[in-house]
């Protein structure tokens, strides 16, 4: 159990630190935090994101893996000792005969956390596929350039659906014991404009991520990837027309929660 602990604590602290801080901008001022009672800008948690290529040959204008290489790095080291984690709170929980609940707890912590260093190798592996898709185009290799970008794609609606399973997981664990977080309950109402200093973007979303465990999630649904992953679509949309290649349709909700099992996109050639 004292290796459970430890690897617990590292999990925690690689899951906050992956990400980088920036200043809201749009946020309003807070008042209050763990240094006292003073206003301050807020700030949220934000990752670079692969960039978005060209339409007319896929060319990338930065390196993304190189830019992120210690990040990556460490993505995958923690990944092995989350694997690590996940393997002793199997045995243990086979094997408690007290407190299984708070096992599980643990367990439902540890899957959030892989679920955090799943999306950043899901990051890498796209990063890769618009390279395989730029090198293709390069070649004149048009079919090989647009699968590629369809690889990439597909590699983004799975991040959304690992997170969505993550939130699931969480949700079922921690229901046994909490009153879940709901707009409306014995006579009770959320409060239909959710206060300022709510990190909120818009009011339909703050009144949202009041229910729920969403907030767990909250600063993926704060990063636009979803945008960017339209935007490049549109550029594989256009590439392929250009090309004679059939478009892709549909569009990747990421503040979509509940979608689990996303189809991958099968096109006829």
């Amino acid at each position: 159990m004292g290796r459970l602990y430890q690897l617990m604590s590292t999990q925690a602290q690689f899951f906050g630190q992956s990400w980088d801080s920036a200043p809201s901008g749009a946020l309003p001022v807070q008042f209050g935090e763990w240094y006292g009672m003073v206003p301050h800008s807020p700030s949220i948690q934000t990752i670079p994101l692969p960039p978005v290529p060209t339409s007319d040959y896929l060319v990338l204008h930065s390196d993304w893996a190189q830019q992120n290489a210690r990040r990556l790095e460490l993505a995958w080291k923690f990944r092995g000792e989350n694997d690590e984690l996940l393997n002793l709170l199997y045995k243990n929980l086979a094997s408690v005969q007290f407190n299984r609940y708070n096992l599980e707890v643990y367990f439902s912590i540890a899957k959030l956390c892989r679920q955090n260093l799943l999306m950043l190798n899901g990051l890498e592996e796209i990063n890769s596929d618009l390279v395989t898709a730029q090198d293709a185009a390069a070649s004149l290799h048009y079919e090989d350039a647009v699968t590629a970008l369809d690889q990439a794609l597909d590699a983004a609606g799975k991040i959304r659906d690992e997170r969505n399973q993550a939130l699931q997981d969480v949700t079922t664990t921690w229901y046994k014991t909490w009153f879940p977080r709901v707009r409306e309950a014995n006579g009770r109402h959320l409060t239909p404009v959710p206060q300022d200093f709510m990190d909120t973007e818009s009011t339909e979303d703050g009144r949202r991520r009041q229910e729920g465990l969403l907030y767990l999630i909250d600063r993926e649904f704060l990063l636009p990837f979803g945008e960017w992953v339209n935007r490049v679509q549109d550029v594989r949309n256009r590439y392929a027309a250009a090309h004679h290649l059939p478009a892709r349709e549909g569009k990747l909700d990421w503040q979509d929660a509940t979608t689990l099992h996303s189809q991958p996109f099968n096109r006829e050639l």
